[in-house]
């Protein structure tokens, strides 16, 4: 089990993708994050709505896993989540995913989906400004004279 968790490890070194930030799919929440610590984020908090975004092919999530049908970021995320087994657990979410949806039908699916944001991308340039920042701008502001 040590040799196979020292080659996740060198994957996760190779993986560069896995340190991008990005949204949490979830339109209502704020959660950002690098995509390898986003998609536990995901699915421990919004259950239903990962299994919707997940299966479905995205800007990042373009990889996808045949056993299961989800999507991953990378070959090596889908490397790991098959040599740790993942795959029947992500079915029976699926599955679960699936019953809910019998249940609720068709609006319930499109609110769902409308609960997906557009991009999950994270835009460096709407970053909040420093204090410093923002000192220099009500320094040229008509406040600052």
């Amino acid at each position: 089990m040590a040799n196979l968790s020292s080659k996740q490890d060198e994957l996760e070194r190779y993986d560069s993708i896995s340190d991008v930030k990005a949204h949490c799919p979830d339109k209502n929440c704020i959660y950002v994050a690098p995509l390898r610590t986003l998609t536990t984020h995901a699915s421990e908090k919004h259950p239903k709505l990962n299994v919707q975004f997940r299966t479905q092919k995205s800007e990042y999530f373009d990889q996808r896993c045949d056993a299961c049908g989800f999507f991953f970021y990378s070959r090596s995320a889908i490397y790991n989540h098959k040599s740790t087994k993942k795959c029947e657990y992500y079915a029976s979410e699926r599955v679960k995913y699936e019953t809910w949806l019998e249940e609720v039908g068709t609006q319930g699916s499109l609110t769902l989906q409308e609960q997906i944001r557009d991009t999950i991308k994270f835009n460096h340039g709407n970053k909040r400004k420093s204090a410093l920042e923002y000192a220099g701008d009500l320094k040229r502001s008509k406040f600052g004279k």
